[in-house]
């Protein structure tokens, strides 16, 4: 496709065109379908064509689920136009450097309720009370939130806190896990599986 036609491809379909103008920092389906309000078998498929235009990218393309998409430096471009045509303002971005498989891999219910839940130092046990506060649907157990942490240690995400005269740790981000939790509550904070 010819680079003057691409504008107006994204143009003929609304989907397309809000999906594209919706782009503030790289997302899934599932969470582009959420900032959109429509179904996720519908964004899959604008993803695909967007990709397919090459307007945008997946980050981390040997994930399974969870995949990241972010702008290419053609649908950057073109996120401007169709922005400007839609009477939107331009968009910034200031994106940290992140491994974006990582990301990804923490989309998932529980991991991201851990992350999302870890605003200062604390033990499992009030990791899983403060994620049950912010989502009460969600089920998870203090052994549930102690297996995630290990995953997080060996990946880096947090680190033990201890105080003097205190039995168990609490554990409190790294700055890799200020930096996905930042992007994750700034996404809604709802895990992502597609």
């Amino acid at each position: 496709m010819h680079r003057r036609a691409i504008s107006p491809w994204v143009m003929k379909s609304l989907l397309r065109a809000r999906a594209l103008a919706s782009f503030h920092q790289p997302q899934t389906v599932l969470q582009m379908a959420r900032r959109l309000h429509t179904g996720v078998d519908r964004v899959g498929y604008v993803f695909w064509e967007l990709v397919t235009g090459k307007l945008i990218e997946c980050l981390n393309a040997r994930a399974r689920q969870s995949r990241v998409y972010w702008l290419t430096a053609v649908g950057a471009r073109c996120q401007a136009r169709v922005r400007r045509a839609l009477g939107l303002r331009p968009l910034s971005y200031s994106l940290p450097s992140l491994d974006w498989s990582l990301f990804g891999w923490v989309l998932f219910r529980h991991r991201s309720a851990v992350v999302s839940a870890l605003d200062h130092p604390l033990r499992p046990s009030d990791i899983k009370r403060q994620a049950r506060r912010r989502d009460e649907r969600l089920r998870m157990s203090a052994n549930n939130v102690r297996e995630i942490i290990k995953l997080f240690l060996e990946r880096g995400l947090v680190r033990p806190v201890k105080e003097p005269r205190e039995h168990h740790p609490r554990y409190e981000l790294t700055d890799a896990g200020r930096a996905v939790r930042t992007l994750l509550l700034s996404t809604g904070g709802a895990a992502a599986t597609a």
